[in-house]
């Protein structure tokens, strides 16, 4: 009876090994992996094209971008405190809003004229940016699945790295195809895809609201 019982209870933990796989991951969860990979690799972009826009401009030397790119995650770090009470006052309606700042720093970046304007936009990208990454995990929390356990927030980060990690040749690719070959382009680019994301977001969490109510 022993021999017989040892296949039962393999093809059994085989079956609950799939249900559980199958259980974690739901629709939701892959396009907030895919929406973060985008935001990832846009936001990126800020960081890699700066020292370029600032030698294409004459505004900044390589030696002053690293300097405002520093307040870059200075402002986040102010940002991130205060995503609590605006989370409460603005519910999923805050990553639209996020994504709208952010669009406008990147407009104000790459049409700068002066340092001034230009460290201002910078600053501005990284505080409405500080909101994004609770939020991405706020909205995990909300829509994974019940067993989903620490593998739908793993499927999240994959796609937040994978955005981080080929940034500039996603990007770069993009930009090419509709002929931005600039950094203040590619950055122009960048901005009307958060417009992109934002107007989603916002027609999204919209009707999603209007369906949990």
């Amino acid at each position: 009876m022993i021999p017989e019982d040892k296949p039962k209870e393999r093809e059994s933990g085989q079956v609950q090994s799939k249900t559980s796989l199958k259980d974690s991951i739901n629709t939701h969860i892959i396009l907030l992996a895919l929406l973060f990979m985008a935001v990832f690799a846009m936001f990126l972009m800020m960081t890699i094209k700066m020292a370029l826009l600032g030698e294409e401009t004459g505004l900044i030397t390589p030696s002053a971008a690293s300097s405002i790119l520093a307040s870059l995650g200075l402002s986040s770090m102010i940002a991130a405190p205060f995503f609590g009470k605006l989370s409460k006052l603005f519910g999923n309606f805050i990553l639209p809003i996020s994504f709208s700042g952010i669009a406008l720093a990147f407009f104000i970046v790459s049409h700068a004229k002066n340092v001034g304007l230009l460290t201002a936009g910078v600053v501005m990208a990284g505080l409405f940016f500080g909101w994004v990454f609770p939020q991405a995990f706020l909205r995990v929390s909300q829509v994974a699945p019940r067993n989903g356990g620490t593998l739908t927030t793993s499927v999240v980060l994959m796609g937040i790295n994978f955005g981080a990690a080929f940034s500039a040749i996603i990007i770069n690719y993009i930009a090419g195809l509709f002929g931005f070959t600039t950094a203040a382009g590619v950055l122009t680019m960048c901005g009307v895809g958060f417009v992109v994301l934002a107007i989603f977001e916002f027609i999204y969490t919209y009707f999603d609201q209007r369906r949990a109510n």
